[in-house]
């Protein structure tokens, strides 16, 4: 049973090293520990209180130049617990992100799922995955190009432009 949860993690790893070309652009917290799923989705269910496993809640929140128009507002809330019945963690989160005054607007929605392997008497391997759905919305009408004018420098109402948007899966995985 030992040689079968290695073997489960050494190919946990392999397929994770496979990836040649990841792109991610990801909001950034000051204090970027409090928030543990959102860092890595192997803490699921990890947290500890008087010696026991327990539930936890988190909520983050960014506002980056406030004085500023077109600031950028970061919001993180995440919940994990572990499960027994599940041999692991599981954990929700949500993400929402808006960027230049909704300019441009991400949010993502994840599960996490994590489970403990025992390697040794001193050593254990937290693997973690997360799956969700994210969305990224560039709203074209808060912008302004020159060929939107008029000669007076006012916006021709019948020149103005969609908004676009693209939902995406969102997959990310972790170690511990």
């Amino acid at each position: 049973m030992q040689l079968i949860k290695k073997l489960t993690a050494l190919t946990a790893i392999a397929i994770t090293c496979q990836c040649t070309t990841l792109l991610a652009q990801d909001p950034h917290f000051t204090q970027f520990y409090a928030g543990p799923l959102y860092m890595n989705p192997a803490s699921a269910g990890n947290a500890i209180c008087d010696e026991t496993p327990a539930g936890r809640a988190t909520a983050q929140y960014r506002n980056q130049w406030p004085g500023l128009t077109g600031n950028y507002k970061t919001f993180n809330l995440s919940m994990d617990q572990p499960f027994d019945i599940a041999h692991g963690g599981i954990g929700v989160q949500y993400v929402r992100d808006n960027q230049g005054s909704g300019i441009i607007t991400s949010q993502s929605l994840m599960t996490s799922y994590s489970r403990a392997a025992k390697l040794n008497d001193k050593f254990r391997l937290r693997i973690g995955f997360q799956f969700g759905l994210a969305n990224r919305t560039l709203n074209m009408n808060k912008l302004r190009f020159a060929d939107q004018l008029d000669s007076l420098l006012h916006v021709d109402p019948d020149n103005t432009a969609a908004v676009e948007s693209i939902t995406y899966p969102s997959i990310a995985t972790g170690f511990l």
